[in-house]
């Protein structure tokens, strides 16, 4: 029991120095020539991430914002990630396209509504793995959810369509980027937001494929979901099933601070690894899951910043 837990302490305080110089035992051993080139090796704090289906930039460490004289805001968190299935065809209930058809696999029940809910779907098959995204509600029911998940009745109504890339898409065109991508309510705020966590700097995640990156607290909206609340945000996780954010209880009772950034800088590295369509293109992209009536943002009201509750904001009780 204490040699594992020594095992953990010791990752704890060395992966967040990894790729750092320690030069005190070199000073005395090598020239300054050495040194010199020493220090321009440590100028990465760790290994770069590269994901297949992600902009290559989506993992670079950005710089840690200044936070005084922000707004703060008080949300809290679930997740969700790409459900991973095999189908069991012949039997199993098929996924079907908007106009009622089969699109190929079948699942059991159980991962058939896990697909619906997750939003995403990987279906392992015999000819190799295909993706699948949840696209809209349809007339009928095809499977009975809830039993599984009875606060979502309609859910058994999905309809999805095949993904020709490793991550979804959002509801408005931008590609989900695993533990960068987060899911709003309609209109809550505005899509290509980006959103600062102080508590989610420093986490290690890890990848299925074993590499690892410490994050830096910065999030892009670039989804949105039915079932979210006000005040609640939903991070994406890609393949991950784990959640590595200690603050994401899936409780209203607990909320974290979250302060809105409009660095142009930061803004334009995550609009990139998002692949996020130019503005002309968001009206057409919304139409797979956006809201059909074009709703007036509320982010000003997250944003107003009051040293008293008032009966304004007494709804809102996740602005501080």
């Amino acid at each position: 029991m204490a040699k594992s837990s020594l095992k953990r302490s010791s990752l704890k305080k060395t992966w967040p120095t990894h790729g750092r110089c320690d030069t005190t035992g070199r000073i005395v051993a090598v020239t300054a020539f050495v040194l010199t080139v020493g220090a321009v090796g440590c100028r990465s704090s760790q290994p770069p991430v590269r994901i297949v289906g992600v902009e290559s930039s989506a993992f670079d460490p950005l710089p840690e914002p200044t936070l005084a004289g922000r707004p703060r805001l008080h949300f809290w968190a679930t997740h969700y990630s790409v459900h991973v299935a095999r189908d069991v065809a012949p039997r199993g209930h098929p996924l079907l396209n908007p106009q009622g058809k089969p699109l190929g696999p079948k699942l059991e029940r159980r991962d058939w509504c896990d697909a619906a809910m997750q939003g995403t779907v990987r279906v392992l098959r015999r000819a190799g793995v295909e993706g699948y995204q949840f696209l809209r509600l349809g007339e009928g029911e095809e499977v009975d959810c809830t039993r599984r998940y009875p606060k979502h009745k309609a859910i058994g109504r999905s309809r999805f369509r095949r993904m020709r890339h490793a991550f979804p898409k959002g509801a408005w065109g931008a590609r989900l980027v695993p533990y960068r991508s987060v899911a709003v309510s309609r209109g809550e705020v505005p899509h290509g937001t980006v959103l600062y966590i102080p508590d989610a700097k420093g986490v290690e995640v890890a990848f299925p494929d074993g590499q690892h990156w410490t994050h830096d607290g910065y999030f892009l909206v670039a989804d949105t979901g039915g079932g979210l609340k006000s005040g609640h945000i939903d991070l994406f996780l890609g393949d991950a099933q784990k959640n590595p954010f200690a603050f994401v209880k899936s409780t209203p009772k607990a909320r974290f601070a979250t302060y809105v950034i409009d660095d142009p800088d930061i803004v334009a590295s995550l609009h990139r690894a998002h692949e996020m369509p130019p503005p002309k293109l968001h009206a057409e992209a919304s139409k797979f899951d956006g809201p059909k009536k074009r709703t007036k943002p509320k982010l000003s009201h997250l944003l107003v910043a009051s040293p008293r509750p008032s009966r304004r904001h007494a709804r809102r009780p996740w602005v501080l």
